[in-house]
This record gives structure tokens, sequence and C-alpha cells, in this order.
């Protein structure tokens, strides 16, 4: 058996999902109507000085799409298969426990990472428009990575402590 199979055929059956393509195509919209709006508020069309202030705001605004959407997604993964009864026999094949844990954990976040890359092109925009310098720009892509880890793994260690949803979903 290979390494992390379910992981590979969860990872699989994610990426077809039409839910998966809408939710990348609307979080990149959103952001860029985003970005076009504190451009337009802060005068960063005709004024570059302000460039840094908007990647500041940004930046801030994608950290918390990151935490929100990670735990949200992840916060009931293990909780459903615990309610429906499927989690005993998840354990019954002849996968180990780390194999079942990435599976579920790919698979559900797989939409809200996809969300946070068709973020970053357009995070670029103000170092392509000379605002902010690469390593700025990198340091914050790092840092968003970072914070969607985080807030996926705080989104799974509720669903493994929480039965119920909602209450998951708040712990998270």
């Amino acid at each position: 058996m290979r390494f992390l199979s379910v992981a590979d055929r969860e990872l699989r059956s994610a990426a077809r999902h039409k839910a998966t393509y809408r939710t990348r195509w609307i979080t990149a919209a959103l952001f860029f109507a985003l970005l076009v709006w504190l451009l337009w508020a802060f005068g960063g069309f005709s004024n570059k000085r302000v460039l840094t202030d908007i990647f500041k705001v940004y930046s801030v605004l994608a950290l918390l799409y990151c935490l929100f959407i990670g735990t949200a997604r992840t916060a009931d993964c293990i909780g459903v298969e615990r309610r429906e009864g499927t989690l005993g026999l998840l354990f019954l094949t002849n996968l180990n426990s780390a194999e079942i844990i990435a599976g579920k954990l790919c698979s559900t976040a797989l939409a809200s990472v996809y969300g946070l890359l068709a973020i970053f092109p357009i995070l670029a925009l103000p170092l392509l428009m000379g605002g902010i310098t690469f390593a700025h720009f990198a340091r914050t892509v790092l840092g968003l990575l970072n914070g969607i880890l985080f807030a996926l793994a705080a989104g799974f260690l509720a669903s493994v402590l929480c039965k119920r949803q909602f209450i998951a979903v708040a712990l998270a």
C-alpha cells in the first residue's frame, strides 16, 4: 500500500468538485474588488506612498480570511465521521491512523488553501506598482501560509475534541 493513499484519493476527489473551482474564483474576485476599493479609498492610483499602507491592510484582511475560513472548513471533519458512525469503519481497514487523519485534513483543507493561493497574485499588485519590496512580499506570503496552516490545525483539533458541529466551530 502506498503512503498516504487516502490523502491522495481525497485530494483527487475534492479537486474535481465544482465547489472547489467556485470557491477559488469567488475568493479571487472578492479580494480583487477589495484591492481596487482600497486603492480608490486611499488614493493609491495617484500616490505611490500609500501603497505600503494598502498592502498592510490587505495583508491583515487576507490573514483574517485564513483564520476564519481555515478553522471553519476543518472544524467538523472528524466530528461528522463520529456522528455518522463511520470513523470506526475507517480504522477497520488496513490504514493506520496517520493516513486517515492526513486524508481527512487534506480533503477539507483543499478549498481554503486554493482560495489563499488565488489571493497571492492579487497581493503582488502593490509590489508591481512599486510600493513594497520583494522581501516584504515574500515574508507576507510565508506568514499567510503559516496562518492558514495554524487555522487548519486549530479547526482540526476542535473537530477531534467536539462531536457536535456548532460547538466545534465555536471552539475553533
